[in-house]
């Protein structure tokens, strides 16, 4: 079975900015032609338009479950993720998002280590890790 938490966070934190660009909207007092701020008014229509645009492709991602398995050694970790290398040199980031670590990650990834990653293909959000012995 796989854990969508990771994809489930991404729309949440999404969210959240959609709010934001929402609310960048609303300041920019679009209504009144006389103190229109254009500025503001364009960022939070472009915030608005990138985040309902990638919580649409996350809705997506959950509904298709198009899953891809990656094998290879854990190369680097960075803020949101690990780099994992596969047989033929290839590296790959894929990325872990907020509690999630804690569902997927009974222990901590090591470098080194030969691991066989499950992630959803279209948002590169890993979904299911095992080391490989």
């Amino acid at each position: 079975m796989y854990d969508f938490i990771g994809i489930y966070q991404e729309m949440i934190y999404f969210g959240v900015f959609g709010v934001v660009g929402i609310t960048m909207i609303v300041q920019s007092k679009f209504w009144n032609k006389n103190k229109r701020n254009i500025g503001d008014m364009l960022l939070g229509i472009a915030v608005v338009i990138a985040c309902l645009y990638t919580v649409i492709q996350d809705t997506r991602a959950i509904q298709n479950e198009n899953i891809c398995i990656y094998e290879g050694k854990a190369w680097e970790s960075w803020h949101r993720g690990y780099t994992f290398m596969g047989a033929e040199g290839d590296k790959r980031k894929l990325e872990i998002w907020g509690p999630a670590w804690n569902k997927l990650c009974e222990e901590q990834i090591e470098k080194g280590k030969r691991y066989r990653v499950y992630y959803e293909e279209e948002t590169e959000i890993i979904v299911k890790i095992q080391e490989i012995k």
